[in-house]
């Protein structure tokens, strides 16, 4: 656990420098537990994304250059346990295909070429997240949140 401790500080640090890139200027996906659990946290811009198949996905809406309501000057609001587990997990996300759950990394954050060199933060947060997943996902919001990610795959880089 020791790597994933220093790894998961010096993310920490890359986070810090960023200044919530992540946080702005598009759709951050919630599973419906989780929109249910931040809607209990305050009020906030919430919308829903339509996949191509007619399923959609909660979210929190920060487009055209908006932010996250939760991301403040010194960072996000939220509780580690509160954020999204799509927030923890970032900058690694997933799509689910038919062999199962896919972690990829996304280009989205300035520091992913540091971060694919992060090998213990990037299998302990993928073995974390799967569990987590499967608990608060269903089946058809992680096909809805990877048909949405496959529309944008050169924002993707393999993590295997």
């Amino acid at each position: 656990m020791r790597g994933y401790e220093k790894e998961a500080a010096m993310l920490a640090g890359y986070c810090g420098r960023c200044g919530g890139k992540c946080c702005r200027g598009h759709h951050i996906l919630l599973s419906a537990k989780e929109y249910e659990r931040l809607a209990l946290v305050r009020a906030f811009p919430g919308g829903r994304i339509d996949s191509p198949t007619g399923c959609s996905v909660r979210s929190i809406d920060a487009l055209s250059g908006g932010k996250c309501p939760f991301l403040k000057e010194a960072g996000c609001e939220l509780s580690e346990k509160e954020r999204p587990l799509i927030c923890r997990m970032f900058p690694l996300t997933f799509t689910l295909e038919k062999e199962g759950i896919t972690f990829q990394l996304s280009r989205l954050c300035p520091y992913v070429k540091e971060v694919a060199k992060m090998h213990a933060w990037v299998a302990e947060t993928k073995k974390q997240a799967a569990g987590e997943l499967k608990d608060t996902w269903s089946n058809k919001e992680m096909r809805c949140f990877g048909e949405y990610l496959r529309k944008r795959r050169e924002d993707l880089i393999s993590c295997d």
